[in-house]
């Protein structure tokens, strides 16, 4: 069997899917399909209260890495940033900053997901290829966790003031909900845009044990509870993950319910299907080895030199296959949630895929 799927060159970018499926079959929810303008996922109408999104990092030793731009996707109005207030109202309420308001019926999180050391990018070589890695530990950490790193990690990195950098952060934030700012592929020219978020220290904060940590993240939380109070105010959990793993989640004391008992009792509900699916990812790793690229070329009319128009992956039978494009996406062969959704609304019509409910 053969397909050609539009595969690239953009391995960061295909195992950082990978990770959002992992998550958005583990939690059931859907891939978010308005992903330039909001979190990477977002729970299905009435499945957790408040509505759970969240923006999904994932990276070798528990790192990932923000992008500025992504900063204002908890700001948000209920049509969508096309009806954004004129007087702005505080983004995290109590905390003092100045800008719009993130509702408190959606709660916005960061996830990073730590991956196995011993596949690198160069290992992602063709379709699926993704089947190769085993996910690890996940951390999770409210929006204004996220935040205030990222104001940390630039402070150190700039030497400029914590204070300077957030007047910075929440105006850049402004301009990004209202879409009159240069968007992400502009600003991947720009070094400082872009902070790492360290799972292991949201770790130590989860335990309550700074030997969790590095000794650099031990000077990390200290100097983010210098700029950030609050972060004491969080609260910790743990939970069961797929293949021995743990989730580590630091929360909103308004957000127990939805940790303590939706989320719980979901992932409880998921596990099984996500032990198989690992069992038969690595089952089908063994398909891979068969796989080779066949370049499919076209003849010049002029006699010139021939024309490479696709390159086709051979090596897997029909069943195999579709076997492949169903574990791609961590679905198990008797589970009906579909990460990604059709076009819907709330009200079950059908609707825009832009169109993503609150």
């Amino acid at each position: 069997m053969g397909w050609n799927d539009g595969w690239t060159d953009k391995k960061r970018a295909i195992i950082g899917d990978d990770a959002e499926f992992y998550l958005a079959q583990l939690f059931k929810m859907y891939v978010n399909p308005n992903g330039s303008r909001r979190p990477d996922l977002i729970s299905p109408a009435n499945s957790y209260k408040p509505r759970f999104t969240l923006e999904v990092k994932s990276g070798k030793c528990a790192k990932g890495v923000m992008v500025d731009y992504q900063l204002h996707y908890a700001l948000t109005s209920r049509d969508d940033y096309n009806d954004l207030p004129d007087t702005p109202q505080r983004v995290f309420e109590g905390m003092g900053i100045a800008d719009f308001h993130a509702p408190k019926e959606i709660a916005y999180y960061h996830a990073v997901v730590s991956r196995d050391k011993s596949v690198k990018s160069e290992d992602i070589k063709m379709p699926f290829a993704t089947m190769k890695i085993d996910w690890q530990d996940v951390y999770i950490a409210p929006n204004e966790f996220g935040f205030y790193s990222f104001v940390r990690a630039k402070t150190q990195r700039t030497g400029l003031s914590a204070a300077y950098i957030i007047e910075e952060l929440t105006e850049l934030m402004l301009r990004d909900a209202r879409g009159v700012s240069v968007g992400l592929e502009a600003r991947k020219m720009d070094p400082q845009s872009w902070q790492n978020l360290f799972g292991e220290d949201i770790k130590a904060l989860v335990t309550g044990n700074l030997d969790d940590t590095t000794k650099h993240g031990r000077i990390r939380i200290d100097a983010l509870r210098r700029i950030y109070p609050g972060v004491d105010d969080l609260k910790g959990m743990q939970l069961q993950g797929p293949q021995n793993t743990t989730l580590y989640i630091l929360f909103d004391k308004d957000h127990y319910a939805l940790f303590n008992t939706q989320l719980r009792k979901t992932i409880g509900e998921r596990l099984p299907f996500m032990e198989e699916v690992a069992l038969e990812r690595i089952i089908a790793r063994e398909w891979l080895r068969k796989v080779k690229p066949k370049i499919i070329t076209r003849e010049d009319m002029f006699g010139g030199k021939p024309e490479q128009v696709a390159k086709v992956y051979k090596g897997m039978t029909k069943v195999q296959w579709k076997t492949a494009q169903r574990l791609a996406q961590w679905r198990h062969a008797d589970d009906t949630f579909e990460p990604i959704p059709m076009p819907f609304s709330d009200n079950g019509a059908k609707g825009n895929l832009d169109e993503v409910p609150y």
